[in-house]
């Protein structure tokens, strides 16, 4: 009797072992990353790492959730891994399953839009930008890589206090479509006057520095000449600690008006050359107007140098 029922006992115990390796405890709910829904992710059990990396289906879209019952995972395992052998899924009736997320942080966002609003060339050319959100409340993203797209910003270009419209991507999944206002500083060196600067003063007497600056609206481009040049002066007056723009410097005439100087006409190889009297002040290149000494008529020409210019016909 006592065999009998150590017997009976035995044959219980194997086929409780047996059971067990062949049955899988179904997790009510779980979140999986893009890499798809694996078998180890949504069953509990001792052995759960042998069916490590086993692949069901694809991992559901952001925002969806699939559900999958006992029935519809034992016919996936028997084609995915047909060499498991499964008597039945135990545990949930069945398991629901969306993706993992994180919360998309200030500080992180920032970091991004910098990367993409940035101006190009290089922060030596055209700042280094800053930026700061205002109002942003982090929001529910993927643990997997995502990826800010600019829509749209102001049509001037980024200003000291402007709204962004961008799209948050990740691999072919939109996350959503969002809005940030930011406050932006653009600090490049540039070249600012000390003390106030007369126009048609030139550069080798005017006292100028350079100095870090918030450009983010200025809509001229900075002057990136040398100082102590003669052969440039100021275009306009420049007040005391005033960024000097590109506008706001021209190269010296190296012709004034009334000046007796040499009009050139060629043609091909034949070159005659007039007196004549500048009517205008003119700079290298610049074409001005000036007189034939001889015939009296008004001519114009390319200024070529400090005595000469081209005859243009």
């Amino acid at each position: 009797m006592f065999f009998k029922r150590a017997s009976l006992v035995l044959s219980i115990a194997l086929w409780s072992f047996t059971a067990g390796a062949d049955s899988f405890e179904l997790k009510p709910q779980v979140e999986v990353d893009s890499q798809g829904i694996l078998l180890d992710q949504i069953v509990n059990g001792k052995n759960v790492e042998r069916l490590f990396n086993i692949l069901l289906a694809p991992a559901p879209a952001w925002g969806e959730t699939r559900i999958f019952k006992k029935v519809e995972l034992t016919q996936l395992l028997a084609k995915v891994a047909p060499s498991i052998a499964t008597n039945e899924f135990v545990g949930a009736p069945e398991v629901r399953i969306s993706r993992l997320s994180r919360k998309l942080e200030e500080k992180e966002l920032t970091k991004m839009l910098l990367l993409k609003l940035q101006p190009k060339g290089g922060a030596e050319k055209n700042g280094v930008l800053e930026l700061r959100l205002t109002g942003w409340k982090p929001v529910p993203i993927p643990v997997d890589p995502i990826e800010v797209r600019i829509l749209s910003q102001p049509g001037s270009g980024l200003v000291g206090n402007s709204m962004v419209r961008f799209e948050i991507m990740s691999g072919e999944d939109l996350i959503g479509t969002y809005s940030a206002f930011l406050k932006a500083r653009l600090l490049k060196e540039v070249w600012v006057a000390r003390t106030a600067i007369k126009r048609g003063a030139t550069l080798d007497v005017a006292d100028l520095e350079k100095e870090e600056r918030d450009v983010i609206n200025s809509r001229e481009p900075a002057w990136v000449g040398r100082t102590g040049d003669p052969s440039c002066r100021a275009a306009e007056n420049i007040p005391a600690g005033g960024i000097v723009y590109a506008r706001s410097v021209q190269q010296r005439p190296v012709v004034q008006r009334g000046q007796r100087v040499q009009a050139v006409a060629t043609d091909g190889l034949l070159s005659v050359s007039v007196q004549a009297e500048t009517l205008e002040e003119g700079m290298p290149d610049q074409i001005i107007r000036a007189r034939n000494l001889k015939t009296r008529k008004e001519i114009r020409g390319k200024v070529i140098n400090e005595d000469t210019i081209q005859i243009l016909f």
